[in-house]
């Protein structure tokens, strides 16, 4: 009689045991998945710091290398430039003239004084 009083209760026991034991499981899995989680996000900001970091070495290489070409050098450089961007403009002029595509009106208008000057200087070098 005593034991089938107590086997209702043997079992429930034994339940809530099971129940709770399986919780933890679970809290054990939740935290490992945390943990992995914040394992991956740190690896993720390592690289990214590292590439910033090479990133940055190579700016500075850059840099030295620019700051050691002399200053003549860049001036060359930047007459260079200034050269090929008249030309560039001269042979553009010439193929929209040629094509006789209509032209900006600041370039008009530009082109318009420059033919008024030369005329001008022809006349007085005639007179």
């Amino acid at each position: 009689l005593l034991l089938r009083l107590l086997l209702p209760r043997i079992r429930l026991l034994l339940r809530l045991l099971l129940l709770r034991l399986l919780l933890l499981l679970r809290l054990l899995l939740l935290r490992l998945l945390l943990l992995r989680l914040l394992l991956l996000r740190v690896r993720l900001l390592l690289r990214l710091l590292l590439l910033r970091l090479r990133l940055l070495v190579r700016l500075r290489l850059r840099l030295r290398l620019r700051l050691r070409l002399r200053l003549r050098q860049r001036i060359r450089l930047r007459l260079r430039l200034r050269i090929r961007l008249r030309l560039l403009l001269r042979l553009r002029l010439r193929l929209r003239l040629r094509l006789r595509l209509p032209l900006p009106l600041r370039l008009r208008l530009r082109l318009r004084l420059r033919l008024r000057l030369r005329l001008r200087l022809r006349l007085r070098l005639r007179l």
